[in-house]
């Protein structure tokens, strides 16, 4: 199959990458690198150089703007769609505006361009624990997605819902891409230990208060998904 990864740079997005290339897919990758970097793609093509059955391309656009989804839908024969293209940091996520303009206005781009190219097969992946404004965007979209399922005939679309988000493939060569001081606190504790910071610790610092899942794992439940 040949798969497009919206976000394809970023954390989850890269580690999905990984593992649809070892099952000899084809992937695309279409990021605007607001979040991530474009060397991500060449990390990605170093964990996966001894299994040449799949390819790799990338395209940096932005869901925001509907000619960058139809220039990738144009010139690739895909098969489904894997959407992470989603503001879901903590930063991202209490600025209301830019959450309804990027999520909403871009998955709605997403989903015009996938009917207008008959590609009818979404996994859509958000996270669990967003402020009350993210999550009430959030709800818009997953609205719009089953009155998608409705209408358009024989669509199939699932939503993947993750917790907190750890880990990194067993080669390090990929990672989560912080950019934000306040994203992942536990990743940022780990990276201070690795380069032998002093780390400060409350009491409260020692209670974990949400689950927390290996990226591989959700990258495993997003490719199974693809087969329902």
């Amino acid at each position: 199959m040949k798969i497009l990864i919206t976000g394809g740079t970023g954390y989850i997005g890269s580690h999905i990458a990984t593992l649809l290339l070892e099952a000899g897919n084809d992937v695309i990758l279409l990021d605007n690198l607001t979040n991530s970097k474009k060397n991500v793609v060449s990390g990605i093509e170093f964990i996966c150089e001894s299994y040449p059955d799949g390819n790799i391309d990338f395209y940096r656009g932005d869901l925001m703007f509907k000619r960058d989804i139809e220039l990738v839908f144009d010139e690739n024969e895909i098969d489904a769609v894997i959407h992470l293209a989603n503001k879901t940091g903590f930063i991202d996520s209490i600025c209301p505006t830019d959450v309804f303009e990027n999520d909403i206005t871009g998955t709605t781009n997403l989903l015009s361009v996938m009917v207008s190219h008959n590609v009818k097969r979404l996994i859509y992946i958000s996270s669990l624990f967003q402020t009350e404004k993210a999550n009430f965007t959030n709800a818009i979209i997953e609205k719009m997605l089953k009155q998608v399922v409705n209408l358009v005939p024989d669509m199939s679309i699932a939503v993947l819902k993750c917790p907190e988000v750890g880990g990194t493939h067993p080669s390090t060569v990929l990672g989560y891409n912080r950019y934000n001081q306040y994203d992942c606190v536990l990743t940022s504790l780990i990276e201070q230990i690795i380069i032998e910071k002093n780390v400060e610790l409350s009491e409260s610092d020692l209670v974990q208060r949400r689950p927390l899942i290996h990226v591989l794992d959700i990258a495993s439940i997003a490719i199974n998904l693809l087969s329902y």
